[in-house]
Formats: C-alpha cells, structure tokens, sequence
C-alpha cells in the first residue's frame, strides 16, 4: 500500500509561525507534527511500502533536511 500526504500548503493563516517554516515540521510535544503522522503510518498493518510526501517548492529543502536526518527508506519526497 502506498500513502500521500500531502504537506505542500502554506498554512498562511499560522503567519508568523509558518513564515519560513512548514507547518508539519512545526514542533509539537517535543518532535514535528510530521514525525507523530509517520509513526502512525508506520504502525499500519499490512505495513506500507512506500509514503509519498507531496511538498511546494519554497520548503523542499526544509523537507530533504528532515527525511535526510530520520533515514526513512520509505519516504519519498516529491
């Protein structure tokens, strides 16, 4: 089974927090919003074979630095 989630927004209405962060890799509870959804994901039975994470232009890099960091083999950034 694959997954999208879908992360391109620009969460305009959270200014100034999301001003030149995504909000999925806002911190909540310690870790980014992105690290509870995948721990969740990942926890599927059957497990998944692939997560597509769908992002904009302006945060891929922020994006490559966070999949870069966790090694997750099977998060691909699109």
């Amino acid at each position: 089974m694959y997954v999208i989630v879908l992360a391109g927004g620009y969460a305009k209405r959270l200014w100034p927090l999301t001003l030149n962060t995504p909000k999925a890799l806002l911190p909540i509870a310690g870790k980014p919003i992105l690290d509870h959804i995948i721990e969740k994901l990942k926890a599927l039975n059957p497990p998944l074979n692939k997560i597509v994470l769908s992002t904009n232009q302006r945060f891929q890099p922020q994006f490559q630095e966070w999949v870069n960091a966790r090694k997750y083999k099977s998060v691909e950034l699109v």
